[in-house]
């Protein structure tokens, strides 16, 4: 009988060419494989908006919701509605919203509302007076589901994620703070598309690609888990992983953790990977 595996990739460095896109060739042989079985869903760090518009020309569509957020959020891009959320918690939540005020740089806030079906994210006014500090790579709109806002006096209670993306030395003390808040994880890396810019996430505990990604195998009856990622935001997916797989352009510390380093973002490594584990039931392997 043959196992059931989820296919998820990280997009940016991963499966996106330097376009940010899927290059038109591997987005035709990804589609063949979904056609015939496979089970295909993508993990990233991007805002569902964002995840859509690096899909979108593809033709791709995904099996089981979109791992977001850095797995803040499970969407799904057929319904462009929230499959499931990990909130930050009340007392974590605080105590991470002292701590931005104590510091100039502006971040952002999402907040997922699982009974009203939408997504906000909340940039701070005192920060960032028109929210465009932290450049976002899709139309912000003030329509659900998902919402561009500024942000009141106090968090929101369902807050699931907060990002930074600038320099490495103005996030770092930020970064230093973070780590000590009980509750809250952080993730910190570097951008694959600007140089000495970087990225610093925060969400909850018991959150991330990882969590997610498990998660989302429940919404497709996946069994086994391969996962395809390129930087230090998919190592929690890469130990939850039945096999992980990173491409030859991936960061050092990813290449050592993966089960098996494949062809590049730019050689087709996600699609090609695919290919040689995925069995199409009683028709052998796609070759």
């Amino acid at each position: 009988m043959n196992s059931r595996i989820l296919f998820a990739t990280d997009l940016d460095g991963t499966l996106l060419d330097r376009h940010c896109l899927v290059p038109p060739e591997y987005a035709a042989r990804l589609r063949k494989l979904i056609e015939n079985g496979a089970l295909f869903t993508v993990a990233t760090g991007r805002h569902p908006r964002s995840a859509a518009e690096a899909l979108k020309g593809s033709g791709l569509l995904l099996s089981t919701p979109a791992i977001c957020l850095n797995g803040s959020v499970l969407w799904d891009m057929n319904e462009d509605k929230p499959a499931r959320a990990w909130p930050i918690g009340a007392e974590p939540l605080k105590k991470v919203w002292d701590t931005v005020m104590d510091f100039s740089v502006a971040p952002h806030f999402q907040a997922c509302d699982m009974n009203k079906g939408t997504l906000t994210t909340y940039y701070i006014p005192t920060l960032d007076p028109d929210g465009s500090a932290r450049p976002l790579v899709y139309e912000p709109s003030s329509e659900p589901p998902c919402i561009f806002a500024p942000a009141g006096d106090s968090p929101d209670p369902n807050t699931v994620s907060l990002s930074y993306f600038a320099p490495r030395e103005a996030l770092e003390p930020i970064r230093l703070r973070c780590m000590g808040i009980e509750g809250v994880r952080t993730v910190f890396y570097a951008s694959t598309r600007f140089s000495n810019m970087y990225f610093l996430e925060l969400y909850a505990r018991g959150g991330g690609k990882g969590c997610a990604a498990k998660e989302a195998m429940k919404f497709c009856g996946a069994d086994r888990l391969f996962v395809f990622g390129d930087s230090e935001n998919d190592a929690d997916m890469f130990k939850e992983a039945d096999r992980s797989f990173a491409p030859a352009n991936a960061a050092p510390a990813i290449l050592r953790t993966a089960d098996e380093t494949v062809p590049s973002n730019l050689d087709g490594g996600v699609v090609s990977t695919i290919e040689r584990y995925f069995t199409v039931p009683a028709a052998g392997n796609i070759k």
